[in-house]
């Protein structure tokens, strides 16, 4: 280098600052957005690849979930064999009570009007059940008897709740038939859904 002249060593020092330069700008602009590119793409491909694995195992795992789902849908049709069908509410109604075997002095005496079906049920948002409000239902019947029939109702029919409304003596001027009552009970049904079209 002393053997150049002065020219030539200014010339020879910017062309190597002018180089470092360029690797420099090569260096940050070119291949730093390509390893920000390539670390990107190395997220998206493990990602990608972390989703084929959960694939793979849920694959082999499908045999397992169908008989889950078997299983689950037989409970839920089991269940939804408790509620009232869809559409006829009412006769459903009138063949639990007309072929139960009622405790003691019951007796089943009707219903009065007709189901209220058409009010939504406010349990939960999207529920996939509808009611059957029966306002008044009526029996006759001693105190004791109809609350073995209440016991048996709320234990057989579990998608029904039963309110009592009113229980007043069913001849109230005869003192020795005050026991025997006339008593109206209000009923809530789950009714299930309409099978699939």
């Amino acid at each position: 280098m002393n053997k150049l002249s002065k020219e030539k060593q200014t010339q020879l020092a910017l062309v190597a600052i002018l180089t470092l330069g360029v690797i420099a700008g090569v260096w940050f602009f070119v291949i730093t957005s390509q390893s920000a590119k390539l670390k990107k793409y190395g997220e998206a491909a493990a990602k990608v690849q972390k989703e084929i694995d959960e694939a793979r195992r849920l694959a082999k795992r499908k045999d397992e979930i169908e008989a889950k789902l078997q299983e689950k849908t037989a409970v839920l049709t089991a269940i939804e064999e408790q509620m009232l069908p869809p559409g006829n509410e009412i006769v459903r109604f009138y063949e639990i009570f007309n072929n139960m075997v009622m405790p003691g002095s019951v007796r089943f005496k009707g219903i009065l009007g007709d189901a209220d079906t058409k009010s939504p049920i406010k349990v939960f948002n999207k529920f996939p059940y509808a009611a059957a409000y029966f306002e008044t239902v009526n029996f006759e019947g001693y105190y004791h008897d109809f609350g073995k029939l209440l016991a048996y109702l709320e234990e057989n029919y579990p998608y029904m709740q039963f309110q009592v409304r009113s229980m007043q003596p069913l001849l109230p001027e005869r003192p020795e038939t005050h026991e025997y009552l006339s008593i109206q009970v209000r009923v809530v049904a789950l009714v299930r859904r309409p099978a699939p079209k």
